[in-house]
């Protein structure tokens, strides 16, 4: 069957409110318009809102066909791997941002199925650059290229990655941003006073100040921890404590407006420069969304690639190792705070894989607002697996006896004798607090109209007098149902002011710094030419976000194992060979089937949702007169694991002729099915 390629323009808004009008998503007043020309990668339009570096025109470089950079044959098979590495734009410092390609075997690696690796937009992990090109490594040549293909920008963020790792650019207000000059502090003046490194150690950490003066605002907040002298924490005003130090980065007041280091070199997060729910009053978020030229390059690169169906994006934010909530939506009820809910039990399994694949275990918790990763599930509908791939490893077991004296744990609360109290609409348990309630009712905003009537249908089947109480306690009433609340309790007395000791997160990294023999610096004395006798230490930044240099290979080794496992189940779309039967003199019956072999979808429930891509279809190219039975269309938003798309059709035509079909998808082209008009066997050949 002959295969060629469709590519339908595809546009989208960018809105100064940080959402994007993306086939109907969210629309709101005051949209910026950038339009991309998916077919030939030509920007229909543009505008002098963005730098002259962003309007690049990444699809023409990609239809370019330059020559691999490099081929390197399977060992074992007759197939051939092939890297080559296309620039998709360039940055505002006019540094070029690569996509690196691999495919293998026969085909256009552009309408393969395809998966995209994104790291380093936050180019304080350095370690990001070394883990993506590792992949490109380990992924070269691996069998599941044959039917797929792997895009990696390791990259993407070139102008803050080539600035030097310690004092220049941590200098900067946001040091693993862009250089895009911002009056963060609003006098009027760029990047005229960040931190410094005022010891002349090489590394911008803290300043402790037991005396600040009053001129410059800073507040006492911290103690020294009694457990661990060399750290300092917040003081807990509910055990008595009282604050001792202020705390502030490296810095002093350079530009004489009593603040110091507020307004440092460049501004922009990249993490926080994409259209999904975009941190409109955050400083880093940029002037409006994608306002920087990485991010657009980025963007106008991916809404070009529609065969990228799921994307893994390395940097600070987790969406596989503590899978986000479905059902939770935004104020609008359409921009998804978690995930749909037909793609839980998915990220479910793929976390689960994870674990397993890689150890990874845990991850910190980081919002997505104005994430890459955010972007490419809520509006694009991509499978996307959001990890940090390092933790800090635990102290190894023959350390434990020269660790310090456990201190003994204070027993968990008993649980409560009795659930919540609670009712159930319809199959919907709603507990009877105000907190659920309210939840609920932001939850029914993202259902169908018709879950919507059938959720109220089955509230007005309640007893009158549980609908009034619901009604009461969503209002902020008391429950007039609930049991008397028990006596308040003796208070205890007093604990002993302690610390967390060695259950702390900062005690815990105290102790890798010293095992490492790195990344800590102790409290010297300084005399601060505003703020007189101050000390300065602490952790060295970069310490907890990337893992040492030995640690690469073995990070690299198991990402790759969990990408192979991810490749292999990568939705493979198969069509059968057409059954032909003769119902009666030049009247034929025809079914074509269109089969899902992978293990993924073809589209998310978000993909599905969010109808940036037009749906599969299913047609048949004949006359309509021709047509005695079936719709000449079938269309499908999307293909579940398994499952297929199929259709029948009662036709008129001479005994041998040839007839002809066509299966179009935006991702993987138009394949062209020819049909002959003649009796076939079960397996689909004629006889």
């Amino acid at each position: 069957m002959k295969r060629t390629t469709l590519r339908p323009a595809v546009g989208y808004l960018v809105c100064r409110s940080g959402l994007a009008c993306l086939m109907g998503l969210a629309c709101v007043p005051s949209c910026v318009g950038v339009g991309v020309g998916v077919g030939d990668g030509r920007p229909a339009a543009t505008t002098a809102d963005h730098p002259p570096q962003a309007t690049s025109q990444p699809r023409q470089v990609l239809g370019a066909t330059p020559p691999a950079s490099r081929i390197v044959a399977w060992s074992g098979t007759a197939q051939v791997g092939v890297v080559d590495r296309f620039e998709i734009g360039r940055s505002a410092g006019d540094r070029p941002i690569y996509v690196y390609r691999l495919s293998a075997g026969e085909g256009d690696p552009d309408t393969k199925p395809g998966l995209l690796i994104v790291a380093g937009l936050d180019a304080r992990q350095s370690s990001m650059f070394a883990i993506a090109r590792g992949l490109i490594e380990k992924l070269d040549g691996v069998r599941g290229l044959a039917d797929a293909t792997v895009y990696v920008i390791a990259q993407p963020n070139p102008d803050a990655s080539a600035l030097d790792s310690s004092t220049n650019r941590l200098g900067a207000a946001f040091p693993g941003g862009t250089l895009t000059p911002v009056d963060l502090d609003r006098d009027g003046r760029v990047d005229e006073d960040g931190p410094m490194d005022l010891n002349g150690d090489g590394f911008i950490t803290m300043m402790r100040i037991a005396n600040p003066p009053p001129e410059y605002g800073l507040r006492l907040t911290h103690i020294v921890d009694p457990d661990q002298p060399r750290l300092m924490r917040p003081a807990d005003a509910s055990k008595g404590e009282v604050a001792t130090h202020a705390m502030h980065v490296e810095a002093v007041d350079q530009d004489g407006d009593g603040k110091m280091g507020e307004d440092g070199v460049g501004g922009v997060d990249l993490n926080m420069n994409f259209p999904y729910r975009w941190p409109e009053f955050a400083n880093g978020n940029g002037a409006y969304p994608l306002s920087e030229a990485e991010s657009k390059a980025l963007a106008t690169w991916l809404l070009g690639r529609p065969n990228i169906l799921a994307t893994v994006v390395y940097g600070p934010h987790d969406t596989i190792v503590n899978v986000p909530e479905a059902g939770r939506f935004d104020h609008t009820g359409r921009v998804p705070l978690g995930l749909e809910r037909d793609d839980k039990a998915l990220m479910d399994r793929l976390s689960e894989m994870y674990k397993e694949a890689t150890k990874v275990t845990r991850a910190e918790r980081v919002g997505l607002e104005g994430s890459f990763a955010g972007w490419a599930y809520a509006h694009l509908g991509l499978l996307t697996i959001a990890t940090n791939p390092w933790q800090r490893p635990d102290a190894p077991k023959d350390e434990a006896q020269d660790a310090p004296a456990e201190q003994p744990k204070e027993e968990a609360p008993p649980p409560a004798a009795d659930e919540p109290p609670f009712v159930m609409i319809g199959d919907f348990k709603l507990v009877l607090t105000r907190e659920a309630i309210m939840a609920a009712m932001s939850e029914a905003q993202g259902l169908s109209p018709d879950e919507q009537q059938a959720r109220m249908d089955a509230f007005m089947a309640l007893p009158e007098s549980t609908r009034q109480r619901i009604m009461n306690i969503a209002q902020g009433a008391a429950d007039p149902a609930a049991p008397p609340e028990p006596p308040p309790a003796r208070t205890p007395a007093r604990p002993a002011r302690r610390g967390t000791g060695g259950a702390s997160e900062d005690a815990a990294w105290l102790a890798y710094a010293d095992r490492v023999g790195h990344g800590y610096v102790d409290w010297q004395p300084y005399d601060h030419p505003q703020l007189g006798r101050v000390e300065i230490g602490g952790f060295v930044p970069g310490l907890k976000i990337n893992p040492p240099e030995d640690m690469i290979d073995e990070i690299v080794r198991a990402q790759a194992g969990f990408v192979e496992q991810l490749l292999a189940m990568l939705p493979r779309v198969v069509v059968d060979a057409p059954v032909v039967e003769r119902v009666d003199e030049g009247v034929w019956r025809v079914s074509v089937t269109v089969r899902n072999e992978g293990e993924l979808p073809t589209r998310t429930a978000m993909g599905t949702k969010a109808r940036w891509l037009t749906p599969y279809v299913l047609a048949l190219v004949l006359p309509r007169d021709r047509v005695l039975a079936g719709s000449p269309i079938e269309r499908r938003d999307s293909i579940a694991a398994g499952q297929s798309l199929r259709a029948q059709w009662l036709v008129l035509g001479g005994a041998g002729e040839k007839i002809s079909a066509q299966l179009r998808t935006v991702e993987f082209g138009t394949t062209e099915i020819t049909i002959e008009l003649a009796e076939t066997t079960p397996a689909g050949a004629a006889r």
